[in-house]
């Protein structure tokens, strides 16, 4: 009789941000979801491959078959070349756009300063040549299952994995938006019933968050230096958020003040306007050229030094859901089993969890699951 069991495991990014990486096997076939690298205040670090071949879920990282990656952030693709530098027999499946900023956030990425060349060389061929390009609402069956791919908002490329398998249907949403972002329209929802959602509850344990709030005093924040003549250098930690705060400030300020993005941000704004994704405006301008315009913004991912009247100041920020927007979505799916990943626990004991708020619901069905990195789930 064919083994039909549904068992899942994070092997970074359970309930802690970073090292996206999920292995869930089907039966016999052994899938991977997402492959990211973390980032704490002392180093970058990477998922936990070999967990799996202690506990004998795997005997051997080559029985991995397939990997899916929902979008190129770093946290969910920044580990990939190492996977498959060690596995030579998974295929890699990613929306083209990914594709495209995946081989950039690879060379950009501090983890390889040390591997330039002959090392990026490698991941960018690994890449080429074992990473199979998917469409939106295209569907691949394999030999027991059925994988189709919707839009997941959130960055461009980004996708979620609808997996039919033995009569069930899981959704893998990756990080997600419901509603629209700088870039995107928001997620498409699948249209049958979903007996289990693995999805990135980012916010899922703080009810106070609100998105976009603490983004929204970091441009008021800029506001009083640009306000007073004073330009200011934005530093971003890595491209593809580069780019998501330039359509952040374009829209935040209106052409008010130029913009000056540095070439290794334009070679992506490049690309993917070349795949019809508009970016720049008219008060955007390449930083190599010089400045030219006062008080000005400046964008980069490295570090600058213009002198004069400016300030630098390190923008991070978040794109994910807010609680509420994530309780909305998972009523919407209404899952038999809801697996919240990517999901750290709040400080604030006075915060309250989605389970908490949608178990009081009386049309709820859903079981609540918070696995912990290395815990075997089966569903």
């Amino acid at each position: 009789m064919a083994n039909k069991d549904i068992l899942f495991s994070p092997l970074g990014g359970g309930q802690e941000v970073g090292a996206n990486c999920y292995l869930l096997k089907l039966g016999n076939d052994n899938l991977l979801l997402d492959c990211g690298i973390g980032n704490n205040r002392y180093m970058k670090y990477a998922p936990d491959l070999y967990t799996p071949l202690k506990q004998g879920l795997l005997q051997s990282l080559q029985q991995i078959s397939k990997i899916f990656i929902s979008h190129a952030h770093l946290d969910h693709v920044g580990f990939l070349g190492e996977i498959l530098k060690e596995n030579n027999t998974s295929a890699v499946y990613m929306t083209e756009v990914t594709k495209i900023l995946t081989g950039i956030q690879l060379k950009n990425c501090s983890l390889f300063k040390q591997k330039r060349n002959k090392q990026l060389n490698l991941y960018n061929s690994l890449l080429e040549t074992r990473c199979t390009p998917v469409s939106f609402y295209q569907e691949i069956p394999f030999k027991d299952y059925s994988v189709t791919f919707l839009p997941a908002g959130h960055i461009p490329g980004a996708m979620m994995l609808l997996i039919r398998y033995a009569g069930r249907n899981i959704l893998y949403t990756g990080d997600y938006s419901v509603n629209s972002t700088a870039f995107t329209t928001g997620c498409q929802l699948p249209n049958e019933k979903i007996d289990i959602l693995i999805t990135c509850g980012l916010h899922a344990r703080r009810s106070t968050h609100v998105k976009n709030s603490n983004l929204n005093r970091r441009f008021m924040h800029l506001s009083y230096y640009l306000d007073n003549g004073i330009s200011v250098a934005c530093n971003v930690h890595q491209l593809s958020k580069g780019i998501e705060l330039l359509k952040l400030l374009n829209k935040y300020y209106h052409n008010e003040f130029p913009i000056y993005v540095d070439e290794s941000a334009m070679q992506v704004i490049k690309l993917l306007e070349n795949k019809g994704i508009p970016i720049m405006e008219k008060n955007n301008y390449l930083l190599k050229n010089g400045i030219e315009k006062y008080p000005c913004i400046t964008l980069s991912n490295k570090q600058h030094y213009f002198g004069g009247r400016f300030h630098s100041e390190d923008i991070d920020f978040s794109l994910h859901d807010d609680f509420n927007e994530t309780v909305d979505f998972i009523k919407k799916i209404n899952p038999a089993q809801a697996v919240i990943i990517h999901s750290p626990p709040e400080k604030n004991y006075d915060d309250i969890s989605v389970e908490q708020v949608i178990m009081r619901d009386a049309d709820c069905r859903t079981q609540f699951i918070f696995p912990e990195n290395g815990e075997i789930i089966v569903l």
